[in-house]
């Protein structure tokens, strides 16, 4: 099960990039 944090910090790059 993926952390709530990497879920959220995945989202992140995706979004900045």
């Amino acid at each position: 099960v993926l952390h709530p944090l990497v879920m959220v910090i995945g989202f992140i790059l995706v979004s900045g990039e």
